[in-house]
């Protein structure tokens, strides 16, 4: 990747056009069948074995997240599946390896463990200070989830997370 793309400006480009307009226009309003495998008809829970790599939340994040879903959840009801625990809120960074197939996954995850070990190596070497973001507004992704959007404060932050990736 050259630096170019490494920038906030750039970041900013590549995502401003599908958070803003995120709804189909075209068609209905239907859920990603992608979505089967973790999520049943009812709306329950499917079991999903994965490895992403995430940042956790401040409190007061994962608080606002939760208020946001409680109000989702009581205004559409039954456009909703199962509640999900608060605690589990996250920021993804990459999702490396996942399937309904533990096996699989485990087969993926082997095969990235010694390139997955150097990163973590690399990481404990380097800074370790908080990355800041801030919000930008929350969207449906790929009719699969509704997202709460963020982005790095600043160039450096745009740099340290596309580092990280």
């Amino acid at each position: 990747m050259n630096l170019g793309e490494r920038t906030l400006k750039a970041f900013r480009e590549r995502t401003e056009g599908f958070t803003r307009d995120s709804l189909p226009h075209q068609e209905d309003f239907e859920t990603n069948p992608s979505l089967r495998s973790k999520v049943d008809e009812e709306g329950h829970m499917k079991p999903f074995t994965g490895n992403t790599v995430i940042f956790g939340l401040d409190e007061e994040i994962r608080q606002a997240a939760q208020d946001i879903q409680n109000r989702l959840y009581a205004q559409c009801p039954e456009l909703m599946g199962d509640l999900l625990d608060g605690r589990s809120f996250h920021v993804t960074l990459h999702d490396l390896a996942n399937g309904e197939s533990a096996a699989e996954v485990e087969r993926q995850m082997t095969r990235i463990q010694e390139p997955a070990l150097e990163v973590v190596r690399h990481l404990k070497n380097g800074r370790n200070e908080p990355i800041k973001m801030y919000t930008t507004r929350v969207f449906n992704m790929v009719n699969t989830s509704v997202v709460w959007g963020l982005a790095p404060a600043d160039d450096d932050a745009c740099r340290r997370l596309r580092d990280l990736y």
